[in-house]
């Protein structure tokens, strides 16, 4: 293997799928419309937004869950914190 293509593939794992004819279609399609260079790249595309989607969702359960823990004295802080914040015009990015 020349020295170029060893480099270029360092790190990474040598996988092989066969796709439905519609997986296959979409990741062509999804592959076009993000200007992907190969379908792998388009591929580590969709595991990434899942892996993403993932920790978002593991990241909202726990923010509901310290929410939810909060007796109604902590509540009601937190609502005051939150009326201080708008009223200072400043805001929290998602």
């Amino acid at each position: 293997m020349p020295r170029a293509a060893r480099k270029r593939s360092a790190g990474k794992q040598r996988r092989t799928f066969s796709l439905a004819p519609d997986v296959s279609s979409f990741l062509d399609e999804f592959r076009a419309r993000i200007h992907a260079p190969s379908a792998t790249a388009a591929l580590e595309a969709l595991v990434r937004e899942e892996k993403l989607r993932r920790a978002q969702e593991e990241l909202n359960a726990q923010i509901s869950a310290f929410y939810d823990s909060l007796s109604e004295e902590g509540r009601r802080e937190e609502l005051e914190w939150a009326e201080f914040v708008h009223a200072q015009g400043m805001h929290v990015e998602e």
